[in-house]
């Protein structure tokens, strides 16, 4: 009878984890896809025919599709680090000008980068909280660059999408001729558990963007 007890009691924590992982990655989802819907919403209303976009830790090109469909006659930049990603993107979208590195402050041809394998939306320059205790993170080199060296100075930014995870100030800090010459809308993520592991806090930001 004890046996059994213990057995069941095994079977219930085990199944009360997976509901926690289950409701863990639902959020997640959830977030990613509010994040998404919203950043279509602004592009919506922001972008004409003619607008040139940047869209700064492209991954898969999902709102980078939005860019070219809301903007066809625009010029268009993604930046992915990730190897894979930036295949997909350069087979995705052949009239976009996409480039294989890590946007930051610094221009480095070697620098760690954080590639989570279980989790690649994850992925950054340094190690951040996730939401998930289990993802599993790999080590690889990287190219960073400045966004002030890969923008043409004539050419008139309309709109900046950036998800770096937790690294967006400094991507701001390297692009920030960019952003003051054009004055873009800027669509980011910021937030604690990302970008306070780079050591920013948000009067920092404040006080860039300001």
């Amino acid at each position: 009878m004890g046996l059994k007890i213990e057995f069941l009691a095994k079977i219930d924590h085990a199944r009360r984890r997976m509901h926690s992982i289950a409701a863990r990655l639902w959020k997640q989802t959830t977030d990613s896809r509010d994040y998404d819907r919203q950043t279509v919403a602004v592009m919506e209303r922001v972008l004409r025919a003619t607008s040139n976009c940047l869209d700064i830790g492209a991954s898969g090109g999902e709102l980078l599709k939005h860019m070219v469909r809301l903007a066809p006659r625009g010029t268009h930049f993604a930046f992915e680090p990730l190897p894979d990603f930036y295949r997909t993107l350069v087979k995705r979208f052949p009239d976009v000008r996409v480039h294989n590195v890590a946007l930051s402050d610094t221009t480095e041809e070697s620098t760690p980068f954080q590639r989570v394998v279980s989790n690649p939306a994850y992925s950054g320059l340094r190690r951040r909280r996730y939401d998930r205790p289990e993802e599993r993170v790999e080590e690889i080199v990287v190219r960073t660059a400045r966004l002030d060296e890969l923008v043409p100075p004539n050419l008139h930014i309309h709109f900046v999408k950036i998800d770096v995870e937790g690294g967006e100030f400094q991507v701001l800090q390297g692009g920030v001729e960019t952003v003051r010459r054009n004055r873009p809308f800027i669509v980011f993520e910021f937030g604690i558990g990302a970008a306070d592991w780079y050591g920013i806090q948000p009067e920092d930001m404040y006080r860039l963007l300001s």
